[in-house]
This record gives structure tokens, C-alpha cells and sequence, in this order.
């Protein structure tokens, strides 16, 4: 059963039961709406990969946690920050890996 929102009489806006999607959608046919059923098997589909942590990268490139964070903030190695540049610091698996094969092959003997 749907109701309307406080404070928008008149409108046309109206609130659906979250206990039944299917209501929220049941009239619906656009492409939004199409997930529903995809939806209701995971609310939240996650990436294949979870996102790293700088110990993580650590370990993976067999440096220290502290060139990790000086590589993050320079811009050296792709990184991201959750909610904001105060953030916890994270990588995504697949851009670091992308990262490592970029660095093996522009890097030349003897040149460091």
C-alpha cells in the first residue's frame, strides 16, 4: 500500500511498502526498474575483487607500508580515498596489478 510523503500534498509523490519491491516497480517500465529481481538476490552486488589495503599493496610489492602512503599521495601508484581526502586509503586490485605491468615494461637495465 502506498501512502503520500508528509509535506508533499498535492504532488503526485507517493512512498511504496519497502517489504514488497515488486510493488515499488509493479507499474513501472523503464530500464531502471528492470533489476528488481537481480536486486532482491543482492542489494549490494560487490566487485569481484575486494578493494586492498595499504598493508595489502605492501606485502604484494614487497616494499614498506610508509612508500606505500608516500606513493598514494604523490600520485605514483593508483589509489582512492573513501569519503574524502581524510579518508581511509584504499586500491582497487586490478588497477594496481595494471600499474605493476606498466612499471615492468617501461622499466630498462641499469636505469634506476
Amino acid at each position: 500500500m502506498s501512502r503520500q510523503q508528509p509535506g508533499m500534498r498535492g504532488r503526485g509523490v507517493h512512498t511504496a511498502s519497502l517489504a514488497d519491491p515488486q510493488q515499488l516497480c509493479e507499474n513501472r517500465s523503464d530500464d531502471f526498474f528492470l533489476g528488481v529481481d537481480d536486486l532482491r538476490k543482492d542489494p549490494f552486488p560487490r566487485t569481484a575483487d575486494p578493494l586492498m589495503k595499504p598493508g595489502e599493496v605492501r606485502d604484494l610489492l614487497g616494499v614498506s607500508r610508509t612508500w606505500v602512503y608516500a606513493a598514494a599521495a604523490d600520485g605514483r601508484i593508483p589509489s582512492i580515498r573513501l569519503g574524502g581526502q581524510a579518508g581511509p586509503l584504499r586500491f582497487v586490485r586490478a588497477d594496481v596489478e595494471a600499474w605493476l605491468e606498466e612499471q615492468r615494461a617501461a622499466w630498462l637495465p641499469g636505469r634506476r
